[in-house]
C-alpha cells in the first residue's frame, strides 16, 4: 500500500513538472511586449511595422546601447552600416543555399538604412545564383561548376577583405565598451 502511494505521488509530481515545462515554453514563445511596443498581430491594423520603421527602431536601440550622442551617432552610423552591408554580402548565397534567397525576409536592414531593392544583388549573391543554377542543370559540366565555384569563392574573399577593413575602421572610433557591446551583438568579431 505504501509503495502504491509513493508511485502515485511520483506520477503526480512528474505530471506537474511536465505541465510547468509546457507553460514555460508557451510563455517563452510569445514574450510580453516591451514598453511602448504592441504585441504581434496588435496595433491599429494588426500589421507589423514597416521595414523602415524597424530599421529606425533598431538604429535607436543601438544608439542607446552604445551611449552615443546624435553627433557621435552621425559619425558612427555609416561605419556600422558598411559593416552590416558587407556582412550580408559575404553571406550572400549561403542562407538556404538557393542563390541567395532567404526565407522570411532575411536579416533586418542596417541600423537606420533602408533595405536594398529585391532586384539589387551583391556580387556574391550573383555568383551564388549562377552556381545554384548550374547545380540545378543536370547537364552542366564539372568544369563549368568548378569555374562558378571559383568565381563565388573569389567574390567572397574580396568581400571578406573589405569587411576586415570596415571592421578595423569601425573599431578605430569606438571605445572599448562600445566595441565589446558590438561584439556581443554580433556586429563585430
Amino acid at each position: 500500500m505504501l509503495r502504491r502511494s509513493v508511485v502515485v505521488g511520483l506520477m503526480v509530481v512528474f505530471v506537474a513538472v511536465g505541465l510547468l515545462a509546457m507553460v514555460r515554453q508557451a510563455t517563452a514563445e510569445e514574450p510580453a511586449p516591451a514598453a511602448g511596443r504592441t504585441p504581434r498581430g496588435g496595433g491599429a491594423a494588426g500589421a507589423r511595422p514597416a521595414r523602415a520603421d524597424r530599421a529606425t527602431q533598431a538604429a535607436d536601440r543601438m544608439k542607446t546601447s552604445l551611449g552615443v550622442s546624435e553627433e557621435e551617432w552621425t559619425a558612427l552610423q555609416p561605419l556600422i552600416e558598411k559593416v552590416q552591408t558587407l556582412r550580408r554580402q559575404l553571406q550572400g548565397g549561403m542562407a538556404g543555399g538557393m542563390g541567395g534567397r532567404v526565407r522570411g525576409g532575411g536579416a533586418a536592414p542596417a541600423a537606420g538604412a533602408t533595405a536594398p531593392a529585391a532586384a539589387e544583388q551583391s556580387e556574391t549573391e550573383k555568383k551564388a545564383a549562377e552556381l545554384s543554377k548550374l547545380l540545378e542543370n543536370k547537364e552542366a559540366s564539372a568544369e563549368d561548376v568548378k569555374t562558378a565555384l571559383t568565381a563565388l569563392r573569389e567574390a567572397r574573399a574580396k568581400v571578406q577583405t573589405e569587411l576586415d577593413a570596415a571592421e578595423t575602421a569601425l573599431r578605430g572610433v569606438l571605445t572599448v565598451i562600445q566595441e565589446a557591446k558590438l561584439v556581443s551583438m554580433g556586429m563585430l568579431r
